[in-house]
């Protein structure tokens, strides 16, 4: 999976991700029920997928090398995107 733009959402944290195998939202928001679930769409318009985990360990994986103008600090972003430890 190649990551091509990552943008942040002021919602309290909602990651929009888009690669070269699709558009993927990973939700922060505060007060959310859903924390670290990972959507089609922003998570109050998309559906959460079954398979986000994977998804969030192919995108951690694809973050090495990763450089975005504006965010500087990729290992901020990397702690968004964390799957959970198995």
């Amino acid at each position: 999976m190649i990551i091509n733009n990552i943008d942040l959402y002021k919602d309290g944290g909602t990651v929009k991700v888009e690669t070269n195998e699709g558009i993927f939202y990973i939700d922060r928001r505060i007060g959310t029920e859903t924390k670290g679930g990972v959507y089609d769409d922003y998570p109050k318009r998309g559906n959460i997928m079954d398979n986000g985990e994977e998804i969030k360990q192919s995108l951690y994986n694809s973050l090495e090398g990763y450089e975005h103008p504006f965010y500087k600090n990729i290992e901020s972003i990397r702690e968004f995107i964390k799957p959970k430890q198995r």
